[in-house]
């Protein structure tokens, strides 16, 4: 068998305790067999972080998603209560709108009628001045 497999059986841990150190023994005084030994090691680190970046990504995606439908619960709640809310408004404040409260034209019309009311005051008392300035000239 030669060295390579030997390091690949130990690095596996498919070798017993004497052949282990043996290899081990043999990759620190061999700089080919210390570099494959580190070549196997680093492509196994990779790996392992592959798979837990994956890992990380997937619990990051289940917690936004979860947190996304948590809050697409509150919105749709929030959303029925304003429209809730609204409904109720609007039950009290279109039947008030023919009314004397909310009817602009009503009060306008007083107003003109007061308004009218004042200038034949006015003109009432403007003729008796004229009246009374007619009878001294006479």
């Amino acid at each position: 068998m030669c060295e390579e497999e030997k390091i690949i059986l130990a690095f596996y841990g498919e070798m017993n305790e004497e052949e282990k150190k043996s290899i081990f023994t043999h990759i620190d005084n061999c700089d080919k067999c210390k570099k494959f030994y580190n070549t196997l090691l680093l492509t196994r680190n990779i790996f392992l972080e592959e798979k837990i970046s994956k890992n990380i990504e997937k619990n990051i995606l289940n917690y936004a998603s979860n947190k996304v439908s948590s809050y697409a619960g509150y919105i749709k709640k929030l959303s029925l209560s304003f429209a809730f809310s609204f409904a109720v408004i609007m039950l009290f404040v279109f039947p008030l709108r023919n009314t004397n409260v909310l009817n602009l034209n009503i009060i306008d019309n007083r107003f003109q009628s007061l308004e009218n009311e004042v200038l034949e005051l006015s003109y009432d008392i403007n003729f008796s001045d004229n009246d009374l300035d007619l009878k001294e000239v006479l």
